[in-house]
């Protein structure tokens, strides 16, 4: 399985924030759209031209799952095999389908590939297809899926990366030449949505990894990457434009380099409120002076209280020693007043 490694100095945030934007556009050359898309639930209806939306969640509250599927087969058929492909997904992801992001995935390419054959026998094995490419957002991690060749791009420290898998004969040329293949030749699909697997089965391309606050990931069809070049699409996402007007920029730059395809993209750009480390101290050394107080005051307390009853034992001590000083004193008197006087011995005397 083909590893993406990007260096990251991560910042932490106290929670994930996802704006995404979904546009898509027929072009200049074609009279129908064939592209279709997942947009966290929605899909784009077969005959619809044109769709754009946008939204904005939090990964500790939501999960995510957007798509791109790119039609093949001619003016009815691609934009058929994209809506089944597109509408499946819809389905499993939002159905009662439990488990993993990558066993919905998995479930996503087989059941749509099995609906989409079916599809064909009944128009009399005429040709059609669609791509398949998908992310899903759960926590702080990412896990993607593609057939075909709708990239998907991550941008993180300023370097735009594609992490899916081509599936073309490009490999096949790489592999014969050594080198890497004309940019202006078009290479046909080696695997799709909509393949027979009476001979070998049809397996998509997984991978998954974690999520950073400014990261930006894009899925789309070669419609915009036909039209924008890979350092185009770097320079527009260092912008600081939201993802609406990012996606918007690259759709009008591609038509206006030709618009040769139909354009879907879905930009995904992860935010967040961050706590830096200057706060991070800060914070720190608030906690420690709210402790340092709250034990100081605990110490005042403590002594008052000792120095209370040290004064109450002293005052009961005292009134204790007075009461006893006063009982002698009483018995003192007593025993006085009790012994006869002198007088009382004396004779009268008549003459």
């Amino acid at each position: 399985m083909l590893r993406f490694s990007l260096n990251k100095t991560f910042i932490g945030c106290d929670s994930l924030i996802l704006e995404a934007y979904v546009r898509s556009e027929i072009g200049l050359k074609r009279t129908n759209n064939e592209d279709n898309l997942l947009f966290n639930g929605i899909i784009k209806e077969e005959k619809d031209g044109e769709f754009n939306k946008s939204e904005k969640l939090n990964l500790q509250e939501h999960t995510a799952v957007y798509g791109v599927f790119d039609g093949m087969g001619g003016y009815s058929k691609g934009e058929r095999a994209s809506f089944l492909t597109a509408k499946t997904a819809r389905d499993i992801f939002f159905g009662s389908f439990g488990s993993t992001a990558e066993e919905r995935l998995n479930a996503v390419v087989s059941m749509s590939n099995k609906i989409v054959r079916e599809e064909i026998v009944k128009e009399s094995n005429l040709k059609m297809g669609s791509t398949l490419s998908m992310l899903c957002f759960e926590g702080e991690r990412f896990c993607l899926c593609d057939v075909g060749d709708s990239p998907i791009y991550i941008f993180r420290n300023g370097v735009l990366q594609k992490i899916s898998l081509e599936h073309t004969e490009a490999d096949v040329y790489r592999r014969i030449y050594g080198e890497e293949p004309p940019k202006d030749k078009k290479f046909p699909l080696t695997r799709h949505i909509g393949m027979p697997e009476d001979k070998f089965k049809l397996e998509p391309y997984l991978n998954s990894g974690e999520i950073f606050e400014n990261d930006i990931f894009l899925i789309c069809s070669d419609g915009l990457t036909d039209m924008v070049d890979d350092e185009d699409i770097a320079e527009i996402f260092r912008s600081a434009y939201s993802a609406a007007e990012m996606g918007d920029i690259l759709v009008k730059k591609a038509i206006r380099n030709g618009g040769k395809d139909n354009i879907t993209l879905v930009i995904v750009k992860v935010t967040g409120e961050k706590i830096s480390r200057q706060k991070q101290l800060r914070s720190d050394s608030e906690d420690f002076a709210y402790d340092s107080q709250r034990k100081l005051l605990i110490l005042k307390i403590a002594v008052g209280v000792i120095l209370s009853v040290i004064l109450i034992g002293l005052i009961v001590y005292g009134v204790a020693k007075s009461a006893e000083k006063g009982e002698e004193e009483s018995a003192q008197i007593s025993e006085t007043s009790d012994r006869p006087s002198p007088d009382d011995n004396s004779v009268e005397i008549e003459i």
